[in-house]
């Protein structure tokens, strides 16, 4: 069942909120919103060695380093946290195929839409291999650094597209999610099951009221 995205938080039975699997996987990894320094600590225990430098005893005999040595691995390391970032991956419910993009990016969407479901949070998305539209599964969150980015974007920006819907009184829009090389042609776009937050498809041919790219 299709529930569309709201500000409030989840809750379960026991008034607690929870997060859906994605932002499990978030919390996991950079801890609660706010929690700086989690991140920092978090990111430190995956530079290689960060062990080394929990065990030393910090008098300079640990390890064979010099506390000057320790001093300068540790600002390495710290500029490494500065230079991570967030990313995540959208599954294409049509092809199966994964795409990365920015955390920032999938962010925007949700906040515009995106529904739950049991399998996790699904935004409308665009797939730049297949080209079907569909509600798309978010499936993984990962850190890496700022200078592999390029790697993982293949070289698309983003863009968010609204879309007039097939009913002609509904007031809504399919807005959706469309990593492209440059500003997207919907000639070659087929409708999966991309809806709107009445669950309309988009009408055929593809209006497209506004795109807005993504830094």
């Amino acid at each position: 069942m299709y529930q569309p995205y709201r500000a409030t938080e989840f809750v379960d039975s026991d008034g607690n909120a929870e997060n859906d699997p994605v932002d499990q996987c978030l919390l996991k990894e950079v801890g609660e919103s706010g929690g700086c320094v989690f991140v920092v600590v978090r990111i430190l225990q995956l530079v290689p060695g960060a062990s080394d430098l929990a065990a030393d005893s910090g008098d300079g005999s640990g390890v064979d380093r010099s506390p000057v040595e320790r001093g300068r691995t540790g600002g390495d390391m710290m500029g490494s946290v500065m230079d991570a970032i967030i990313i995540r991956q959208v599954k294409c419910e049509n092809c199966g195929e994964p795409t990365w993009l920015h955390d920032s990016t999938i962010e925007e969407l949700i906040q515009r839409q995106s529904v739950m479901t049991n399998e996790g949070r699904r935004i409308n998305f665009a797939c730049p291999l297949c080209t079907v539209l569909t509600r798309s599964l978010l499936v993984q969150a990962r850190y890496i650094p700022q200078g592999d980015i390029s790697r993982f974007l293949a070289g698309r920006d983003s863009y968010i597209g609204s879309i007039v819907c097939a009913k002609p009184d509904c007031v809504s829009r399919v807005i959706l999610l469309a990593p492209s090389k440059g500003q997207p042609d919907t000639a070659g776009w087929q409708i999966g099951d991309a809806a709107c937050e009445e669950g309309q498809l988009p009408e055929l041919p593809f209006q497209v009221e506004a795109w807005m790219r993504l830094p």
